[in-house]
């Protein structure tokens, strides 16, 4: 219901919506946000010089760009190696008899030790390719964050560390950046990245927490709700220890615009800052979280729906915290298109030259996961990074078994995308008032397909040959075809059941991926 059907659309949605919307003045967050973004700048012109000596120690150095190995569907990734496939004994990976779905007793032991641990790749001196994501909120990313530990914990205790975090109601950042899982600097739930005491460095780039050479050489993630402005922050702080610049493996993952300004709107607005101003909420340090919207509001999408008027008359007309998928994919540079907004400069092309910005960046990810897709994202991803498969069962994170029942209509589910349902005029406005995510997350969708269709081409190809899947470069890989599509098989089964699939009463009518569960 309400689904755009074709890029055309989606288009003229963009240039509709720039020049629709109204744009206010910016405020003191506004000012602040962007001050605080000026030290990436300068911290960028830094950092090409502190990298010298280590493009120097590498031969040539990295571009930052993305691998080409790295990407589903390029000839190193689906090239078939010529080797002997492993014993049958072997029962790595999701696993199942063929017949039916996996069973549980064929998934793979968490807790078991890898083949080669991750910092072992090309000998002691090398430093591995770093898998780093920006954690949009609302996005399922908690869950993809702890799917990622796991896939690649290589000890016992860090399998064991990975799963307190997933079922205790703490915050065990400290502890995941010590076990050498997370990067310094990288958090699970918080977005502050800087020493505590950062404010003192009088010069850049500015330490991340917990910073130091072993930590740089050794980490398994980095991730936080920065945006991508992590990546800078990275560079910068490899720079400032001194070690040779690790190549990036860029992580994505997006949702359908309306599902999550329905998620957002169900956790009171908390990333939306003009949004809370406006409405008079403040922060949420001033007011307690559970408090600003009704129990009966929270899941309410109607027409007439608080909801329904909030977006109306604030959300859609503020043109300050709509298109928030966009504005995290490029915050590094969103703070320039927004000062040119706020001096007038047409709105539409502004609007344009973000678009073409955010969906290059697409272009270049590693890997793109789709919230509504998110299991079978979970098979891809394990590909990508050459890792056995694990079951999400296990790795999800159940945020409504940690909280309290005063909080559930806050955060209703764990592992569905589903939100609830409204009526094709509301779908259809917060589209339009999302016109850029609209656009940026067809553009994801068309690249989850197009890179799910060269994951199955070479690992059908592969099996027929009995061979493995061509390496990715990584340590400890699985080459294995099958365990993959043991993956995929029980992502599919899962979908069938109703647990990831489209809602029935839209199902017919989603012939696009967004506005799909």
């Amino acid at each position: 219901m309400g689904v755009v059907k074709s890029n055309e659309e989606l288009s003229l949605l963009v240039a509709d919506a720039g020049g629709a919307r109204g744009v206010s003045g910016g405020g003191d967050d506004d000012g602040r946000r962007r001050r605080g973004l000026l030290w990436i700048v300068r911290a960028a012109a830094v950092l090409v010089l502190l990298t010298v000596a280590a493009v120097v120690l590498r031969g040539g150095g990295s571009d930052a760009r993305r691998s080409d190995d790295s990407r589903l569907g390029d000839s190193a990734v689906t090239a078939i190696q010529a080797v002997p496939s492993p014993t049958e004994g072997d029962s790595s990976g999701v696993g199942g008899d063929g017949d039916g779905g996996p069973s549980s007793d064929e998934l793979v032991d968490l807790a078991g030790e890898r083949d080669g641990a991750e910092g072992g790749e090309g000998g002691e001196d090398s430093v591995p390719r770093l898998p780093i994501y920006f954690h949009v909120e609302k996005t399922g990313g908690t869950s993809l964050v702890l799917y990622l530990l796991s896939l690649l914990s290589d000890t016992p205790d860090q399998v064991s560390l990975v799963q307190r975090t997933r079922r205790e109601d703490n915050i065990f950042d400290a502890e995941l950046r010590r076990a050498n899982l997370l990067c310094p600097g990288s958090a699970m739930f918080l977005t502050t990245v800087f020493v505590d005491n950062a404010e003192s460095f009088t010069s850049f780039p500015k330490p991340l927490k917990d910073s130091s050479r072993n930590a740089w050489r050794g980490c398994r993630l980095a991730t936080s709700h920065q945006g991508q402005a992590l990546q800078t922050m990275v560079r910068a702080d490899m720079a400032r220890v001194g070690i040779p610049e690790r190549d990036f493996v860029t992580l994505g993952m997006f949702r359908d615009p309306v599902q999550f300004e329905q998620a957002a709107w169900r956790s009171e607005l908390f990333m939306y800052h003009a949004d809370r101003k406006t409405l008079g909420w403040g922060s949420l340090s001033e007011s307690k979280f559970g408090t600003r919207i009704s129990k009966a509001s929270l899941a309410d999408f109607s027409d007439t729906s608080e909801f329904a008027t909030t977006m109306s008359t604030v959300h859609c007309t503020g043109n300050r915290d709509n298109n928030y998928q966009t504005r995290k994919l490029i915050d590094d540079q969103w703070w320039r298109f927004q000062e040119r907004i706020d001096a007038g400069t047409d709105a539409e092309e502004l609007h344009a030259e973000a678009v073409d910005l955010a969906l290059d960046r697409v272009s270049g990810l590693a890997w793109v996961g789709l919230t509504h897709r998110f299991e079978e994202s979970m098979c891809t991803l394990a590909f990508v990074l050459r890792k056995a498969p694990v079951d999400t069962e296990v790795t999800n994170y159940d945020r409504g078994g940690l909280i309290s029942e005063a909080f559930r209509g806050n955060h209703p589910h764990s592992g569905s995308a589903w939100e609830g349902g409204m009526s094709t005029a509301l779908r259809t406005s917060l589209y339009e008032c999302n016109a850029m995510d609209t656009l940026l997350v067809k553009a994801a969708a068309n690249r989850w397909e197009e890179d799910m269709r060269a994951m199955e081409a070479a690992l059908d190809a592969a099996a027929q040959a009995g061979g493995n899947i061509a390496s990715a470069g990584f340590g400890g890989e699985e080459l294995d075809p099958v365990v993959y599509q043991r993956c995929l098989a029980a992502a599919r089964q899962s979908k069938s059941r109703g647990e990831a699939g489209a809602p029935v009463q839209e199902a017919e009518e989603s012939t696009a991926s967004l506005g799909s569960r």
